[in-house]
């Protein structure tokens, strides 16, 4: 009962809040929320997604560097998932992203991902939900468009974990492109995906951004893949 509960409090936040927030980790400075620098202004060529969210193109940076995440099929269980591959966002929160990472072009990201979810509200009832599964991250040349699709495995509430699936959960893909601020928004589910971050390290791909369901209530959403 209490995950059938969480999940219709969770579908009815995103119906009341549509898709009218227009809040950025750059106009929000709350303790949890990332500030994101200016992007530059690259000449991108006729290549909408050489870049990256920073505004960087490093073109010594190519697809021969990453593992070949295209011919991966989504995993149905939730073997391969762990709370602590996320242990990356706080190293950020609390820090900086390491001097030897570097920033790919954005359309570099297609593939599959783990993903992390996190709502959290400071709230009488301490409202706390947490969801993982896999993100199929696809560029749309046709439309000029990227698109994010989720694939819930597990969620939790703090207390207690459940299982998820494509079936009972059925996220429709954000879709989205950079705006003419240099800002990648993703918009799908009566949400915003606000994009910030993108960067490899150490064998590993990061990716960060902001869940935006209303101006006031946003989740934090993370992904990684790479070497374990």
């Amino acid at each position: 009962m209490k995950k059938s509960l969480l999940v219709i409090f969770l579908l009815i936040c995103m119906i009341l809040a549509g898709c009218s927030s227009t809040g950025t980790a750059s106009e929000v400075s709350e303790d949890n929320t990332i500030v994101l620098p200016a992007a530059d202004e690259t000449d991108l060529g006729s290549d909408p997604f050489n870049r990256n969210t920073l505004g960087i193109v490093d073109e010594d940076v190519t697809r021969d560097h990453f593992h070949n995440q295209n011919r991966e099929t989504v995993p149905q269980t939730a073997d391969s998932l762990n709370w602590e591959d996320f242990d990356f966002y706080y190293d950020i929160m609390y820090g900086d992203i390491p001097e030897e990472a570097y920033y790919p072009a954005v359309k570099y990201a297609e593939g599959i991902w783990k993903y992390d979810l996190i709502f959290r509200y400071d709230s009488s009832d301490g409202y706390y939900f947490e969801e993982m599964g896999y993100a199929e991250f696809e560029v749309d040349y046709d439309r000029d468009e990227l698109i994010i699709t989720l694939h819930p495995r597990i969620a939790n509430d703090g207390y207690e974990a459940w299982p998820e699936s494509d079936e009972e959960i059925g996220y429709e893909p954000f879709g989205g492109s950079f705006d003419e601020e240099g800002n990648l928004r993703l918009y799908g589910n009566n949400a915003v995906l606000d994009c910030q971050y993108y960067y490899a390290y150490s064998g590993r791909e990061y990716f960060i951004g902001e869940l935006w369901l209303s101006e006031e209530d946003f989740g934090v959403f993370l992904m990684t893949r790479g070497q374990e």
